[in-house]
């Protein structure tokens, strides 16, 4: 990829930092930030944001009241983040979070004190009170996707979200936010009983089954906008960037050894949180598991015995399957079922439709778990593109002191789906810091 534009690793241009009170007071509060950290999660519905300040201006006093309120800060201030990897071909990430807590406030100085203030999507402050309860479905049932349409267009793309955003479109500051929703099969009727959106949204989510049953959904934000996404599709992604562990421009030499443009792509540190485990593995129903379904109205059950060894073949991996194996007992459940009720006349009036998680939940479990069966912390030079759900590829040296040690780590080293995100700069350094997952080695 062309790295044109960059000035050295880890740089970053803020074009944005403004505090805006309840009253509607402006303040560019970039001189006085610390230290700002951006959070995603794939299982994360909104993002987060710290902002570290060091104040010596009084800030906190200058917050006027509005009409007949309490001044000061009391949470529902609006904070507006503008950056970016310096360079022409990194558009800027703009997010607008609603500030709701102000934390770890110290007195360092006479005149001098630190605090750090805390925030998160306006979508939500726009959900967290609200509840649903209602059907979805129609007479006849719909796909789940289209349910998460209606869900997303009424609560994170509502009218009084869409006029926020707008009213500060009209100050140049314009924030964008796509969805975006994968397929789903089969028609399902449901009705909610009074959940909150992101109880309902992961009810969603647990029954949807794409074209291939080994699917696994998840809904989450980034610097994009939102996402019902399947981690089985997330899989099969290009990688989008490269990143290698070994010394700063360690095989540039030459003329090369001082650029400093080639240290972008180099991993700075990390960690494995977690390796292989066989223990966990079969425990946790990777190899094995038992389901029991049911049916009280027909006073009968059915066993589903899963079986990895059958199943991996229908996964979409990052690499290849998790060697090991276990009993079909290692995990057994028991659930109530209407598997079957759709298909007797005795139950047309009702029209049930079976979840299809009494058919999928065993299946899920073991793809969640193969996914994850390796987890690594990464910290790396700022890279303002990155979001959680991409797919990149890290190599990493085996670790010896042998002349031998410049090949890589064929366990370590490949394609990572990132998990969490954690965007970190202050006015001089960024840093990206990720945990990605993936499930086991690659072949050359």
């Amino acid at each position: 990829m062309s790295i044109e534009g960059y000035r050295n690793a880890g740089d970053v241009e803020i074009n944005h930092l403004t505090l805006i009170s309840r009253s509607g007071q402006s303040f560019d509060i970039t001189e006085l930030m610390v230290e700002v950290n951006i959070y995603q999660g794939i299982y994360d519905k909104t993002m987060k944001i710290e902002v570290v300040i060091g104040d010596a201006t009084g800030l906190i006093d200058f917050l006027k009241m509005p009409k007949n309120q309490v001044g000061g800060f009391a949470g529902s201030e609006v904070l507006l983040i503008s950056y970016r990897t310096p360079s022409e071909e990194y558009s800027k990430n703009k997010h607008l979070f609603v500030l709701n807590s102000l934390s770890n406030r110290k007195r360092i100085e006479e005149n001098m004190e630190v605090f750090v203030l805390e925030g998160v999507s306006l979508e939500t402050f726009s959900t967290i009170d609200k509840k649903i309860s209602r059907s979805y479905g129609g007479p006849r049932g719909n796909t789940i996707d289209k349910m998460m349409s209606s869900i997303t267009k009424e609560y994170y793309q509502s009218e009084a979200i869409k006029s926020t955003y707008t009213s500060f479109a009209s100050s140049n500051f314009s924030v964008k936010k796509k969805i975006t929703i994968d397929d789903t099969k089969g028609l399902h009727k449901f009705i909610i009983p009074n959940l909150t959106v992101t109880d309902t949204i992961d009810f969603m989510r647990a029954e949807a089954t794409g074209d291939n049953i080994a699917s696994l959904y998840t809904f989450y934000e980034d610097s994009n906008g939102f996402h019902f996404r399947n981690l089985a599709k997330l899989a099969e992604q290009d990688v989008k960037e490269t990143y290698s562990y070994e010394p700063s421009n360690y095989q540039e030499g030459g003329e090369k050894a001082d650029d400093p443009y080639l240290d972008a792509f180099k991993i700075i540190e990390f960690e494995v949180i977690k390796d292989v485990d066989m223990l966990d593995n079969m425990a946790g129903g990777l190899y094995g598991s038992k389901t029991i379904l049911v049916d009280v109205l027909r006073k009968k059950t059915i066993e589903q015995n899963f079986s990895y060894e059958k199943a991996v073949k229908k996964f979409n991996k990052l690499h290849h399957e998790v060697p090991g194996n276990s009993a079909s007992t290692a995990i057994v459940d028991m659930k109530t079922t209407r598997v079957g009720h759709d298909q007797l006349s005795i139950f047309d009036e009702e029209a049930p439709k079976p979840k299809s998680s009494e058919r999928t939940s065993q299946i899920k479990r073991s793809y969640k778990k193969h996914l994850s069966n390796k987890l690594v912390e990464v910290t790396l030079h700022g890279n303002s593109k990155l979001n959680v759900g991409d797919v990149i590829w890290l190599s990493f040296p085996v670790a010896t002191t042998t002349e031998d040690g410049l090949r890589e780590d064929k366990y370590m080293t490949g394609k990572h789906m990132i998990t969490t995100l954690r965007h970190k700069f202050d006015s001089d350094q960024f840093v990206t810091v990720i945990e990605c997952i993936k499930d086991t080695g690659y072949k050359k």
